[in-house]
Formats: C-alpha cells, structure tokens, sequence
C-alpha cells in the first residue's frame, strides 16, 4: 500500500493507495500541496483516507451517470457520499474515512472535488465557484462567478500586468471563513489556466486572508455596485459548489457563507469587454471598495 501525505486548505491529508492505478496521477495532483499553505494562517486538521479500486460495477453506478452530482448524507457523525464513480465514507470526530473508487484518475478527482466541498463546511469553509488570487501585499481576491463569465479572463490580465502576485486557482476556490478574516488557499482544481507546479506558487505563499470578495458578471455594459452584506450573502450562495439537501449540512454551508460575506468588503463588477473588466476590477482594488 502506497502513502501519500498533502495538505489542502488547512487540511493535512494522509492517502492510503491500496494498489491504486492511477497513483501517478494523484501524485501529479497533489506534489505541490505536501509543505505549500501557509502554517501561521490557522490550525490544521488531519483526515485520513484508505482508497482502493472498484473491480466490478455496483448496480446502478455505470459510467453513464457519471454527470450526475453526487449523493451527500450526514449521520450520527458521519459523512458519506455516493457517485457513478466512486463510494465514501467519513467518520468526522475520528477523521477516518474510506473509498471505492473506478479505476481511473477522473474518479479519484471526482472524489476529492466532492469531499472538499462537502466537509470543508465542517470547518467554516467553502469551495467556491471562483478564482483567487494573491495580491502583491499578501492578501487574497476572489472573483466568484459561473462559467464564461471572467474568471480565467481576469486571472490571465492580472498575472500579466503583475498587479497580483500569483493566481492561487481560475475555477475552484477553497476558502476557510474562520477564524476571521477569511482565508483563500490554493486548489488543486483549475480552469483553463495552466496549473502551476510546485515551486511556481506566490512568492508570498499559497494561501492569503481575503481582502475583497468580488462577483462577476458579463454584462451588455460595465457597471460596478457595493453589495450589502445581505446581497452578498446570497450571491455567495449561488457560488458555492456544495448545494445540499440536508439540514444538517446546509446550516453548515449557510454558517460559512454567512461568516465570509459578512467578514469581508464585497462588489458586483458587470463587464462588457475584457478591458472593462480590468479598470473595473483595477479601480476596485485601488479605492478598496472591495
């Protein structure tokens, strides 16, 4: 059986492959995440996983379905999940946890997609819909939107005129909303940026407190508007990757999103061209706004 030691958004994780396949995969994934978060940023929590490969389909979970979101339950203190590809069980007080998943990598990200965002909300975090940033002082920007609507677009123009530092993710934002301000790590989940490797991260670290939380949204125009923490919350909502079902988990969820829009400035930025996009966003960050 192979280990594999990472950590993730203040989560130390310790993988136990059993005769796993695609472990140069994972390990591709997640090389850069062994020593990267910054330790001063909040305690970490330590899960350890046992994943092995499923031999032979369940009934019911052929590849077919592997579109279909996952099914996530929280019980008696423990969190499990079910997908086409992949079977998992969590328990969180231990931090002990099992996988079954198919035999290839896209089940493994799958997995791991679906466990960041559904336990994250045990430790006041999200994963966001969402790119990051480091700015050059150390703080961290989130520009929340769906798909086609900015997020790699801003990333890009950022990194290119060096008025950020690094870009911690152009997808999938993984943010602790506690103990405040919030901070934003490093994904191992991207876009359509290319992922950097390990000793490409910020110069000031793979992890910032969140200075500004910024939705965008292609517009036939370009407009900016401060958001009250109400609104925020809500468009904070509409952005978080884990929608779930049950109460347990969703109070959870409505903690986080609470405690991160109500902890940091927040702005709607509309944008018609990509330049608009940047004064916009550039203007946001110089007069602090958000």
């Amino acid at each position: 059986m192979d280990s594999l030691d990472a950590r993730v958004a203040g989560l130390d994780f310790s993988l136990q492959l059993d005769a796993v396949s695609c472990r140069a995969e994972i390990l591709n994934l997640l090389g850069p995440f062994v020593t990267q978060d910054d330790p001063s940023l909040l305690p970490h929590s330590t899960v350890c996983w046992t994943v092995r490969e499923r031999r032979s389909e369940s009934p019911g979970t052929g590849a077919d379905r592997g579109d279909e979101p996952p099914e996530i339950v929280v019980r008696d203190g423990r969190w499990s999940a079910r997908h086409a590809t992949f079977e998992a069980e969590f328990d969180v007080a231990s931090g002990l946890g099992a996988a079954v998943i198919q035999p290839r990598f896209s089940a493994f990200s799958s997995f791991l997609r679906t466990f960041l965002a559904g336990y994250l909300p045990f430790r006041s975090g999200l994963a966001l819909h969402s790119a990051a940033v480091i700015l050059p002082g150390g703080s961290a920007c989130l520009f929340a939107a769906p798909s086609g609507h900015g997020k790699t677009t801003i990333s890009r123009e950022l990194m290119k005129r060096e008025i950020c530092a690094g870009v911690l993710t152009d997808e999938f934002a993984l943010v602790r909303a506690q103990p405040t301000p919030a901070a934003a790590f490093a994904s191992p989940f991207w876009g359509e940026l290319p992922r950097p490797k390990g000793r490409e991260w910020p110069a000031s670290g793979s992890s910032g407190r969140v200075r500004s939380l910024i939705f965008l949204e292609k517009h036939h125009h370009d407009a900016r508007q401060a958001l009250a923490k109400t609104q925020a919350f809500r468009m904070c909502l509409e952005r978080t990757v884990m929608r779930p079902s049950q109460r347990e988990l969703t109070n959870l969820v409505l903690d986080a999103a609470a405690a991160l829009a109500g902890g940091v400035p927040a702005e709607r930025i509309m944008w018609k061209s990509p330049e608009g996009l940047l004064r916009s966003v550039e203007a946001t960050l110089r007069d602090g706004s958000a």
